[in-house]
């Protein structure tokens, strides 16, 4: 995943890093780093749960 692309409330975990919808269940998406930038330490990133809608479904 793109951190750089991310804003900071996707970053933060307040909205999902797939769509940016506002998490009122969430699910973790993993940790993940960026090699430049603001976001070099390892960050948690967080999605909609149980599905985003962003993703096609299985």
């Amino acid at each position: 995943m793109d951190l750089a692309r991310l804003t900071m409330d996707q970053i933060k975990g307040f909205t999902c890093a797939l769509c940016g919808t506002r998490l009122y269940a969430d699910r973790p998406l993993g940790t993940f780093t960026a090699t430049e930038g603001l976001c070099t330490e390892p960050t948690e990133l967080w999605a909609c749960a149980p599905t985003c809608s962003a993703l096609p479904p299985r």
